[in-house]
């Protein structure tokens, strides 16, 4: 067994141990650290793309501004209620992210070890390495029967048997060229195997554009175990970016069982994700028929805004009606989570009017011992819900409740303030009486164990009940409780 080791720094040092030869190449560099004095070293990292491309999916705490409900929160409430000391707007909050992956190696400045049953050549210009050839520098390991290392070229040519290491992602391929410090090189008839999410697939080549990114020309591209896949992506090229996490494929066919089921020209790339972080992107397609809107195409598109944070827009066009539109966000902060879905179709081509649905949940702890929460309903028209819901059970929903309540938790009592309001969509063959409004109702609570060896507690419940039609009044309930335990 031979080896040669490429390091950084250095000159030209020759070791002859009893049962192997050593070499030991020195690539020479200019170091900075020799220009300036070590007090007075400074790196600067300019923003560029090719800087912000390189940080790691989801490798540091993200820092995430407030949705609009909470923002609405912190600036209405402080009028009503003068003794919270809420942030202010300009102030960012930040979510810990959990399980940070781990720093890549630094690969640049790691040497380099060849290892070989036998070696030939000229250290300074070529050397030739034969059976069981293993390159290792850093997180990248070559494997190959043959290789050849260029030093002024800074390159190795390797056949036979090729497999390559890189950050965890495996390649095989019948021959290889790579630069041995830029990472960049390329793999003929390669198959490989992605370790972030089990992605594998084949290709005619593949070019390695530096340590993150690669191009794979006539490949295929799918997460499923196996030689043949039930499913695959079938492209022209396809550029993957482990960086960004995202691969991107030129002439794109989704074949499914054999049958192809989607397809993209050359010149709109279909977009996926290298791993199971969320990422933007078209959703499967909807198709429907009904006798009230004819038939109906939706096509929903997926916006990953932030890791606390996403929408969804859905455009459908129903044929007797016209285009609709619907908006789904959720946001999940510290402090506060919600969710807002909104429907609405201008100019419906069979009623001639606006049409539109609103659905809002949201809850939120103001303090450590205030919370604020509502869930808020609407609809343009009584027969909303018939004209567009895909389901029975959203069919026959026919009362819609607006509900904003504010709750707060003492050592030994809580308070709830309620407002609750209904809106009625009628059915003229089969109407219905409205539910009584409550505006407000307040609950109170308070209640201690063991005192002087009793246990008491106390429950009121004062509600004003309003009506547009009916008996309007208040009603107070009152319940206590005294008790105490009997111990044998």
């Amino acid at each position: 067994m031979q080896a040669v080791v490429i390091g950084k720094y250095g000159g030209l040092r020759l070791f002859r141990p009893i049962m192997a030869a050593y070499f030991q190449l020195v690539i020479k560099k200019q170091c900075l650290s020799a220009l300036i004095p070590p007090s007075t070293l400074f790196v600067f990292t300019p923003l560029t793309t090719d800087y912000m491309r390189r940080k790691n999916v989801l490798s540091h705490p993200q820092h995430l501004f407030p949705t609009f409900p909470a923002i609405a929160v912190k600036v209405l409430l402080p009028a009503l209620l003068p003794l919270l000391s809420l942030p202010a707007l300009a102030q960012t909050q930040s979510v810990k992210v959990e399980g940070k992956t781990a720093p890549k190696a630094d690969d640049k400045n790691a040497p380099t070890i060849i290892q070989s049953e036998r070696t030939s050549g000229r250290p300074d210009r070529i050397v030739n390495f034969d059976d069981n050839v293993e390159l290792v520098k850093g997180s990248t390991v070559v494997n190959a029967d043959h290789a050849v290392y260029r030093n002024l070229e800074d390159e190795i040519d390797a056949t036979g048997n090729v497999r390559v290491l890189r950050n965890g992602d495996c390649y095989v391929g019948d021959s290889m060229r790579m630069g041995i410090d830029s990472g960049a090189g390329v793999v003929i008839n390669p198959a490989y195997k992605l370790l972030r999410n089990n992605g594998q697939g084949k290709g005619e080549k593949i070019d390695f554009l530096d340590a993150e990114r690669s191009v794979i020309h006539q490949g295929t591209y799918s997460t499923c175990e196996g030689l043949n896949p039930d499913w695959y992506l079938q492209a022209d090229t396809m550029n993957l970016d482990t960086g960004l996490d995202t691969g991107r494929a030129y002439g794109s066919v989704v074949m499914f069982k054999g049958v192809p089921i989607l397809a993209a020209p050359s010149a709109f790339g279909l977009s996926f994700p290298l791993s199971s972080a969320r990422h933007s992107g078209l959703l499967p397609p909807s198709f429907g028929s009904s006798t009230k809107g004819g038939f109906e195409l939706g096509l929903p598109y997926y916006v990953n805004i932030a890791p606390n944070r996403d929408l969804t827009v859905s455009p459908k066009l129903i044929q007797k009606r016209g285009l609709q539109m619907g908006l789904d966000g959720r946001y999940l902060g510290t402090t506060y989570a919600g969710e807002t879905k909104l429907e609405f179709l201008l100019n419906d081509r069979q009623t001639e009017t606006n049409r539109y649905a609103l659905s809002s949940i949201h809850s939120q702890t103001l303090m450590p011992q205030l919370a604020l929460a509502w869930n808020v309903n609407l609809a343009s028209d009584d027969n909303y819900p018939a004209d567009f819901s895909n389901s029975i059970s959203q069919t026959a929903v026919r009362v819609l409740p607006r509900d904003v309540s504010l709750a707060y938790s003492g050592s030994f009592w809580s308070a709830t303030l309620l407002t609750s309001n209904y809106l009625v969509l009628q059915d003229p063959l089969a109407p219905i009486v409205k539910p009584y409004d409550r505006l407000p109702q307040l609950t109170l609570h308070a209640g201690k164990f063991d005192v002087m060896g009793l246990d008491w507690s106390v429950d009121s419940i004062l509600t004003r009940f309003s009506h547009p039609t009916l008996v309007n009044g208040d009603r107070e309930v009152l319940q206590a409780r005294v008790s105490a335990p009997i111990v044998q």
